[in-house]
This record gives C-alpha cells, sequence and structure tokens, in this order.
C-alpha cells in the first residue's frame, strides 16, 4: 500500500496498546529511510521476518525517544512547580500545567483556563515571562494577539530529533 498511509495509521495503533503514549514510529521510519525501503522490498519478495524485525527496531528506538521526552516534560515540569510558588495564583499553575501539552500561549488560551479576566490572565503570562517559562515570539494571531512559547518543553520536544536521528533525504541515485 501507499508508505504515508501505513505510517499515519501505525501512530493511532501503538496509541492505542501504548495506553496514549505517542511513539514517533514514523519518524524512526524515515531516519532511516534506506533499511526502511529495504525492508519494504524485502517483504514484496515474501520475506516478512525481515520486514517485521526492521518495523520493530524503528518502534523500538521511537518508544525509548517518547520515554526520554515524557521523562524530560516531568523534570521540566516539576522544576517549574519548584521554582515559581503558584500556591497563590491558579491562574499561573494552571498555565504551568497545560503547558507540557500546550506549550504556545496567547492571552486568550491563559484565559480560558480559568475563566479569567484579562489582566489576570496578563499577569500571569508576564510572571512567568519574567522568570523565563514563557519567552514572547514574532507571531501574532490574526486578532494582532501576541503569542508566547514556553522554550523548554519546545526543547525537550527536539531531543526526538536528537536520539532517532534526522529525517533522511532520498538519495541523488
Amino acid at each position: 500500500g501507499n508508505g504515508r498511509v501505513g505510517r499515519a495509521l501505525v501512530h493511532p495503533i501503538l496509541r492505542r496498546v501504548a495506553h496514549g503514549v505517542i511513539v514517533p514510529a514514523s519518524h524512526a521510519l524515515l531516519a532511516r529511510r534506506e533499511a526502511y525501503f529495504a525492508g519494504l522490498v524485502t517483504y514484496r519478495d515474501g520475506h516478512l521476518n525481515d520486514w517485521v524485525c526492521e518495523f520493530a527496531d524503528a518502534v523500538t528506538v521511537a518508544a525509548q525517544a517518547a520515554t526520554g521526552v515524557t521523562s524530560g516534560l516531568t523534570r521540566l515540569s516539576r522544576s517549574w512547580q519548584d521554582e515559581i510558588n503558584t500556591h497563590r495564583d491558579g491562574t499561573t499553575r494552571a498555565i504551568l500545567e497545560g503547558l507540557p501539552t500546550n506549550p504556545v500561549v496567547t492571552i486568550a488560551s491563559a484565559r480560558a483556563l480559568r475563566d479569567v479576566s484579562q489582566p489576570a490572565a496578563l499577569a500571569a503570562v508576564a510572571r512567568l515571562v519574567e522568570v523565563g517559562v514563557l519567552r514572547p515570539t514574532a507571531v501574532q494571531t490574526s486578532g494582532k494577539a501576541h503569542v508566547w512559547v514556553a522554550g523548554g518543553v519546545i526543547d525537550v520536544l527536539a531531543s526526538v530529533e536528537r536520539s532517532i536521528g534526522r529525517r533522511q533525504e532520498p538519495s541523488a541515485d
């Protein structure tokens, strides 16, 4: 079948059996593109075991990367909670708790977390910018709203590429 469709189908299947964990199997397959294509050829030639081994190796590498991301995000979240006393500031705490899964913040998204006023959301975002959790971006939404990003989360997510490897481009042969 179509390789893109097959790689796309892998994710919901793995997520179902891995209890919601996202395993970047497609990335791992494409990081070893030549081996991936060779495995597909051997499969077409009737050598199912070779393909299963190649696929299992890629999923193992991807699962290890996903475990690293999960651990990294947990450590990052704990360090933020330790650094920033949010005991009396529910809006800041709500933003912090949401950053591992939603690392991009606008005032509207901050307001929606706790149904707070715009000044309360602005104060919470300003506090997170001040301590270095959020950083402003040059991006603005269509309504000219500012956008902030949790750089630490982006750094942890970038570790996937470091642990799995970059996607191999097709050879010019």
